[in-house]
């Protein structure tokens, strides 16, 4: 949450003080009259009970208020105390007579490892998963092992979905999002129907990764050539804002699309937009290229490659860096957008990097052994750097078209981006593979790390 998210003239002084609001006008305010209590409990270093089983009331409603002016964000964010807070509470209540509603806010994942000696960040994770199950065991909740999976998927989220870093701040010019835009190849489009467009003299240089040098290098500059952009984004990632955009030839205020139709990816965060912005370009670029280049290995295996539906390719990224001197895109005088060629058809995620498996979808399936056996990631490293986040679209003629993989390196952590989980994300890999006829035709077997 963000100040500007609360209305008002100038939003809220504080993070803090824009939940304590929002908790006031939608969570309280709407309930007075129904008779529920509530307990408010404060998560830093260690857990802090302000009040305990107060009833709805207006009463209620100016005590949270009082106490919203004297909150201030401070220390760690520790969720194990908070959690055993919340089991004394639980304790109790009655619960054959009475529903429990937790609501539980924290700007990040849990810190207790930094003041737990010898605790890592995946003990805590599990030491909450564990405190939960066995709070909504008490409270007559649903199946522990549900709550579980759901919270395991959580935790992860909330340590890799802040790619610009703990409270950072979301580019304003990537907050409006509009619906995806079904035009066709080589038509004209005008810039009142949403569309920003940079011709070719403001385009400053177009780069792609060089696999054999391991670096961005210039791409073959077209004559003539520009760029037009969505202005508003139809989807977002973890890191990286996503808009549509195509090749084109601009005159005024059209302009006529000459290329195909591509998907152009913009930083969310502002802190992202710093000197080590080539640096996450080139992050970027260089997993996706190897994510291809174990793609192209796996596709000659002999049990692979007479059939085309089994066959796998990763879109590649070529980076355009354009001047934007009226910066309508909120990035001052260059934007650098990272393209890739928009995928048609239904897009199908068949895993994340988390771990999770989608076991049918699209006619493929993972597991067992059927005809139509979905890839694994990528096991000709020996299991020491997975591809995860499989996502894309399949056909019987051309097989997988992917986009977007996660690679987790178990030589360390974030070394292929915000989303590298290193040993731990190798390891959520194999707690949830099932070994298909496609890993028997392979020789593949499950490695141990």
């Amino acid at each position: 949450m963000r100040k500007h998210d609360v209305p008002g003239p100038n939003g809220c002084i504080s993070r803090i003080s824009a939940v304590y609001d929002c908790v006031e006008r939608e969570l309280l305010a709407p309930q007075l009259q129904l008779g529920p209590a509530m307990t408010l409990i404060e998560m830093q270093d260690t857990a802090h009970t302000c009040f305990s089983r107060q009833p709805f009331s207006a009463s209620l409603l100016a005590l949270v208020k009082q106490h919203a002016a004297y909150a201030r964000a401070r220390s760690h964010g520790n969720y194990l105390p908070a959690l055993r807070a919340v089991a004394r509470e639980a304790a109790t209540i009655d619960t054959s007579r009475t529903r429990l509603f937790l609501v539980f806010l924290s700007d990040g994942a849990p810190s207790d490892h930094t003041s737990t000696r010898g605790m890592t960040p995946v003990d805590v994770s599990n030491a909450c998963i564990q405190a939960v199950e066995q709070l909504g065991a008490a409270a007559g909740g649903r199946d522990p092992s549900t709550i579980s999976s759901s919270l395991s998927s959580l935790l992860t989220d909330l340590g890799t979905s802040g790619g610009g870093g703990k409270g950072a701040t979301v580019r304003p010019a990537v907050v409006p999002t509009t619906v995806r835009l079904d035009y066709n190849e080589k038509v004209w489009i005008r810039a009142v129907d949403g569309w920003v467009f940079y011709p070719h003299t403001a385009v400053v240089s177009r780069v792609r990764y060089n696999a054999a040098g391991q670096q961005l290098t210039l791409a073959q500059a077209t004559a003539q050539r520009g760029l037009a952009v969505r202005r508003q984004k139809f989807g977002e990632g973890a890191e990286r804002a996503v808009f549509q955009a195509t090749v084109v030839v601009v005159s005024g205020s059209s302009a006529y699309t000459v290329g195909p139709r591509l998907v152009a990816k913009q930083p969310r965060f502002l802190e992202q937009l710093t000197g080590a912005m080539r640096f996450q370009q080139e992050t970027f670029c260089r997993v996706q290229a190897e994510a291809e280049a174990l793609a192209q290995k796996f596709n000659r295996q002999p049990a692979v490659r007479e059939a085309a539906w089994q066959q796998v390719a990763f879109l590649q990224v070529v980076v355009w860096r354009v001047l934007d001197t009226e910066g309508v895109r909120g990035t001052g005088s260059r934007v650098v957008d990272m393209l890739v060629e928009e995928l048609e058809g239904q897009l199908i995620k068949w895993n994340n990097n988390n771990g999770g498996v989608a076991r049918s979808m699209g006619g493929i399936t993972e597991g067992g052994g059927g005809s139509r056996a979905a890839p694994d990631p990528a096991m000709a490293t020996g299991g020491t750097k997975p591809v995860y986040n499989l996502q894309g679209t399949w056909t019987e003629a051309d097989g997988f078209t992917l986009t977007d993989p996660v690679i987790h390196h178990a030589r360390g952590h974030k070394l292929n981006g915000a989303t590298d989980e290193g040993l731990e994300g190798v390891r959520s890999f194999f707690r949830t593979h099932t070994c298909n006829a496609l890993c028997r035709r392979l020789g593949l077997r499950a490695a141990i790390v």
